[in-house]
């Protein structure tokens, strides 16, 4: 994931897909994106931002930027883009996506399930995994698992 540059793709373009197994779910809104900078010596820009849900055709749950929150995200794309190619080694910055999941099973029943997840910056490229058949104990603590709340 080195080579992936949030700061030039389109927001439009910006896709998240996840493969959770039967019994774990995502929250209504549970999925947020989040783009910040800073520059020394002049000051700090940043947003987020709640994905939009929907199914592809393999039942993965896809996650977009909403049409009304591209422009706000393109302007700190933008101001983060310009600060790094002034002031490389003085501008920091950090894109992260954050779930809230739920279950629609006991907890037991998700012992040994897999999920993967996938980032995709433009149409036609290949989605790239942010992790691939992990297991959902290594992704969540065992009091993360424990609470995680029944799906609506």
């Amino acid at each position: 994931m080195r080579d992936v540059d949030p700061l030039a793709a389109d927001p439009g373009d910006i896709s998240v897909a996840l493969a959770l197994p039967p019994g774990l779910g995502v929250m209504p809104g549970g999925v947020k994106l989040a783009l910040s900078a800073a520059r020394d010596g002049h000051g700090a820009v940043s947003g987020d931002w709640t994905l939009e849900a929907s199914r592809d055709p393999q039942e993965r749950w896809v996650f977009r930027v909403a049409a009304s929150d591209r422009a706000e995200l393109r302007a700190v794309q933008a101001q983060a883009q310009q600060w790094e190619e002034t002031d490389p080694d003085g501008t920091t910055g950090s894109l992260t996506l954050a779930l809230a999941g739920c279950r629609t099973v006991p907890v037991a029943e998700l012992q040994g399930a897999r999920a993967s997840a996938f980032l995709r910056l433009a149409p036609g490229e290949a989605a790239r995994p942010i992790f691939r058949n992990a297991p959902i104990e290594g992704l969540l603590s065992a009091e993360d698992l424990t609470a995680l709340p029944v799906c609506p």
